[in-house]
């Protein structure tokens, strides 16, 4: 905003490459989260159940939100009243580490729930 107007003569290959050095240390800085997504199918046994929500604590202690979904196939659909068991179970097993951004509804032949982590 000089009085009379001053033009700078400068190398815009340099210009550009700085920018976009700034540009990649703000990104840096930057906290990124992923939806990771655990399946899990009515008649999984209780010691997988049990790993999969070993998963799940891990996910939540690294900062990720997760999804679970219950897959039912075939009849299995009868039997919705055992799926909300099992998300309970499911819900109670990651209550140290996250809490039930959404719980538990069914989307066609799944019942899915968010997770997300416990704020530090």
């Amino acid at each position: 905003m000089a009085q009379p107007p001053v033009c700078r003569i400068m190398d815009y290959g340099k210009y550009k490459y700085e920018a976009n050095k700034k540009q990649h240390a703000n990104r840096s800085h930057q906290k990124s989260t992923q939806v990771k997504e655990v399946k899990i199918r009515l008649r999984t046994g209780i010691h997988d159940l049990e790993t999969k929500i070993k998963h799940i604590n891990a996910f939540l202690d690294h900062g990720h939100k997760t999804k679970v979904i219950l897959v039912f196939r075939g009849r299995e659909m009868e039997h919705a009243v055992r799926g909300n068991e099992l998300m309970r179970r499911v819900a109670e097993g990651i209550a140290d580490h996250g809490v039930v951004e959404q719980p538990h509804r069914f989307e066609g032949r799944f019942m899915v729930m968010l997770l997300s982590p416990k704020a530090s």
